[in-house]
């Protein structure tokens, strides 16, 4: 009888236990994934309505691109790097465009951007393993590579610095990168792509992927990846008519 009341006792504590932790989990402000609707236009444009890609035209040198100044690049830079440090969802599409502009235009950025730039890589979150809370989305299909192409080029570029957020090097970022590239292709070439003929996550697939094919140093994934790409691009080919992408 004791030990039935004893039992019993120790069954109510642990219910009551997990029901207080479940009712501190119902009050727990969650951890947005998006900025609030009033903050949003501070990322999307600036007010003169330029937009993050129109800065790459500008600087890669296209005559109908909006002007910009030096202070004006930094502050779309800044927008895009705020994106990245809040570690919002969708945070590793902005570092795409972001790692190209240093990479392509590195020689027209100020000092103080290119430094901007390098620090927002530095201590980017680059999967769920690694130290910090987030709303980021990392295993769906183009985020898996949008982030791996990330972690990937930033540590090749940064290879003997140490990333703030992991502790890591930038060399290791490579090796821990680099098997999650080969898993992605590796399942591209078995089974195709999940996300099948979307318009929209193929481009999310296509911005990672060019970058590795244009910046990667392996040879080896240059090659896969290219082939991987010329798969993707068949695909649309084989689903578009009069230059329109009709796929069901």
């Amino acid at each position: 009888m004791k030990a039935k009341t004893l039992f019993g006792m120790l069954a109510g504590a642990a219910a009551l236990e997990t029901a207080a932790k479940i009712l501190l989990k119902t009050l727990q402000k969650p951890i947005p994934d998006l900025p609030e609707e009033k903050d949003f236009s501070y990322y999307r444009a600036d007010s003169n309505g330029r937009r993050f890609e129109d800065l790459y035209r500008f600087l890669d040198g296209d005559a109908d691109a909006p002007r910009f100044s030096e202070e004006d690049t930094y502050a779309m830079l800044r927008t895009q790097a705020d994106y990245m440090n809040a570690r919002y969802d969708c945070a590793d599409f902005r570092a795409q465009l972001l790692f190209k502009i240093y990479k392509d235009h590195r020689a027209l950025l100020s000092e103080r951007a290119e430094k901007l730039i390098k620090d927002t890589f530095l201590r980017f979150k680059y999967f769920m393993d690694e130290p910090g809370q987030d709303s980021m989305c990392y295993w769906s299909e183009n985020h898996q590579i949008l982030f791996a192409a990330a972690e990937y080029l930033a540590g090749q570029e940064w290879p003997d610095e140490t990333f703030s957020n992991s502790g890591m090097t930038g060399r290791a970022h490579m090796e821990k990168a680099k098997a999650r590239i080969e898993a992605w292709m590796a399942q591209r070439f078995a089974y195709g792509f999940s996300e099948f003929l979307s318009n929209n996550y193929l481009a999310e697939d296509i911005a990672p992927m060019a970058n590795l094919i244009a910046y990667c140093e392996d040879a080896g994934i240059v090659k896969k990846m290219t082939a991987v790409m010329d798969t993707l691009w068949l695909d649309v080919a084989l689903n578009s008519v009069s230059n329109r992408f009709v796929s069901a």
